[in-house]
């Protein structure tokens, strides 16, 4: 997920190399499920008819410094969870600590001084998903460590090592062990452990979380599979008039359009900053190098060198 900031401070982290941690020790994740965003849920969120746009989960991947995740239940937020969608290869995650939508808020509110992160390899099965999200039945294929973050409102780095195959092959234990999957998903957990109390509030939460990609699983522009899956809208330059790309389980589906009308179609893959597009009923290949323009938009190179931008649907 790929971010625009320049990041401040660094943290290392090495995590221990994954296959199912702690065997059969299964946790429950309800995931929200937006168009557009990572899926994401948590213990708890302050809820109000007014407040709740201000509090979701989503809003760690929103961009917005006056939207955060705070924490809901009873207390100062220490023991709750955040969970959230994430792709393999993060080198590593972005994090704004607290409420930043004015200095005054991040003062008056706690911040997270400690947190337990894990990743998670997580399936839904047939049935558990609703209009709103999903059920997930989650196996841990990290062990857990901590992390420490400084009380400011400047975004942070933690810098991530992981053998990344041996999270992807958690995954792949799991769905030999389990017969019927709808989907499946990497989930990071981050647990609160300790805080920075605030000046007037005992409200806990966190602003923002990215991640950076290796790049061996980057796309074009360091562009991880979360930013580039949805639908494109070509602006100029291509002969497709939008390009819909999908990550599916199992599957990981793109369909070009002209006229409205599907023209080709195949599976796609990205690293080393690269995209792949892989044809069924053509048997062609096309490859797309590139860089983002800002939020939502993107420009990709072909290999001649044409150029064409695209803007992505919300």
């Amino acid at each position: 997920m790929k971010k625009f900031l320049i990041p401040t401070l660094i943290f290392l982290i090495f995590l221990v190399p994954g296959t199912i941690q702690g065997g059969n020790n299964l946790e429950e994740f309800f995931c929200i499920d937006f168009l557009g965003y990572p899926l994401a849920g948590s213990s708890g969120r302050q809820e109000s008819r007014e407040k709740l746009p201000l509090h979701h989960e989503v809003n760690i991947f929103s961009e917005d410094p006056s939207r955060a995740w705070i924490a809901g239940k009873p207390g100062n937020g220490i023991g709750e969870k955040i969970w959230f969608e994430i792709e393999p290869g993060i080198r590593e995650l972005l994090i704004i600590n607290g409420h930043t939508m004015e200095s005054s808020s991040f003062e008056a509110n706690n911040r997270i001084k400690t947190a337990e992160l894990q990743i998670w390899a997580a399936i839904y099965k047939p049935g558990m998903a609703s209009e709103i999200g999903r059920l997930f039945h989650g196996y841990p294929a990290s062990q857990a460590f901590k992390i420490e973050l400084e009380d400011t409102s400047r975004k942070q780095i933690i810098e991530i090592e992981e053998n990344w195959d041996d999270v992807k092959n958690a995954m792949d234990e799991l769905l030999d062990r389990v017969k019927e999957v709808s989907g499946y998903a990497y989930l990071m957990t981050l647990e609160i452990r300790e805080i920075y109390h605030g000046t007037e509030s005992g409200n806990t939460g966190i602003t923002e979380i990215s991640w950076n990609l290796l790049p061996e699983y980057a796309g074009p522009g360091g562009l991880g599979i979360m930013d580039l899956r949805g639908k494109w809208q070509n602006k100029n330059g291509s002969p497709w008039e939008s390009l819909e790309l999908e990550w599916y389980p199992y599957y990981q589906g793109w369909t070009a359009y002209t006229d409205g009308n599907p023209y080709d179609a195949g599976i796609w893959e990205i690293g080393n900053g690269k995209i792949s597009l892989y044809s069924d009923s053509k048997r062609d290949q096309f490859f797309f190098y590139g860089w983002p323009l800002g939020p939502d938009r993107i420009i990709l190179i072909d290999e001649s060198g044409k150029a064409s931008t695209w803007k992505k649907d919300r």
